[in-house]
């Protein structure tokens, strides 16, 4: 079979290769993938010193859907023809492993290039805005809602029961955001000074969910912190950082010791949790959850490449999905 792998010498540091099929353990199902959806932890991944190194050759991408082929032997609650969607082991192939536990059933509703979208952007922003502690009524931050994880963001809050949400993006992406179910829509396209002050009219906020703050871009969470946009102790939940924040997050994760990361201020790594899974697919069943996808590309060299590059611009509106044909 076909399938990406990671390879130093390819482009974003994997490539096109042939793999054979691999085989389910009891608790796993082989899934011939119909479509994948691309994130910035692919290509991110393989620049990790230790961990780059024990990627060589492993398959690429984590989020999937399709149709189970065949069922390990404590699988049959996922007999084959069921359609599946969640995290696959190696998503951009077109066959791939999941285990039961991480995967759910697609909504008939709901298309593969939809589904496929969901497992890391969908769960991560609804962690992330679980470990903010809102509440319902809460006023909401959501910083970067035109992106994958922004655009889920915006929604999931919504659902919660927030109160008001205010989100930042461009200037081209202020009607999307509206629609997605933005309240308030500041744009940082005219500068650091014009959007505190849209925010400090917006606010104070109970609560941030930051998609943006990187050690590329650590604007936002300065802007937050100094200009009085937040209320006192409120929690600045990021999915990026700086690489120490990063590190405390992972130990945090790993330990359960919370306090390892900064006061205020912590990193939300995506984890697979099949309730959370089982609720975003009633969502998007009911039409109540809804994928923004920028673009899909083909199942080739080029169109791989392709969809990376966009990523890598920062300039994509929702999600990347890669379709199998």
């Amino acid at each position: 079979m076909r399938a990406v792998v990671y390879d130093r010498k390819g482009v974003h540091g994997m490539a096109m290769a042939e793999r054979p099929l691999p085989s389910a353990l009891p608790t796993q199902v082989l899934v011939r993938v119909h479509a994948a959806s691309l994130n910035p932890i692919d290509f991110k991944l393989p620049k990790l010193p230790v961990v780059g190194s024990l990627l060589q050759g492993k398959g690429v991408c984590l989020d999937g859907s399709g149709v189970v082929s065949s069922a390990g032997s404590s699988a049959s609650s996922l007999p084959p023809g069921t359609a599946v969607f969640g995290h696959f082991t190696g998503a951009l192939g077109e066959y791939a492993l999941a285990d039961v536990s991480s995967v759910a059933v697609k909504p008939e509703a709901v298309s593969h290039e939809h589904a496929a979208t969901v497992n890391v952007a969908a769960l991560t922003s609804l962690q992330a805005l679980v470990a903010t502690g809102m509440k319902a009524g809460d006023s909401v931050l959501v910083v970067g809602g035109s992106g994958g994880c922004g655009s889920f963001g915006i929604q999931i809050a919504k659902l919660l029961g927030a109160g008001k949400v205010t989100t930042v993006c461009g200037d081209s992406n202020l009607q999307l955001c509206k629609e997605l179910g933005a309240d308030v829509v500041a744009s940082y396209s005219g500068g650091d000074n014009a959007l505190i002050a849209a925010l400090q009219a917006a606010g104070p906020f109970d609560c941030c969910y930051d998609t943006v703050t990187s050690a590329d871009d650590p604007s936002y969470e300065r802007i937050t912190r100094t200009a009085g946009v937040l209320k006192p102790g409120a929690m600045h939940v990021a999915i990026n950082g700086s690489p120490l924040d990063f590190m405390r997050g992972i130990l945090a994760a790993k330990t359960g010791l919370s306090f390892l990361q900064r006061a205020n201020f912590s990193i939300v790594l995506h984890s697979d949790n099949s309730e959370q899974l089982a609720q975003v697919a009633a969502w998007m069943a009911e039409g109540k959850l809804k994928p923004v996808l920028d673009c899909t590309q083909p199942f080739t060299s080029e169109g791989v490449k392709a969809g990376y590059d966009r990523l890598v611009s920062r300039r994509a509106r929702g999600k990347v999905v890669v379709t199998m044909g």
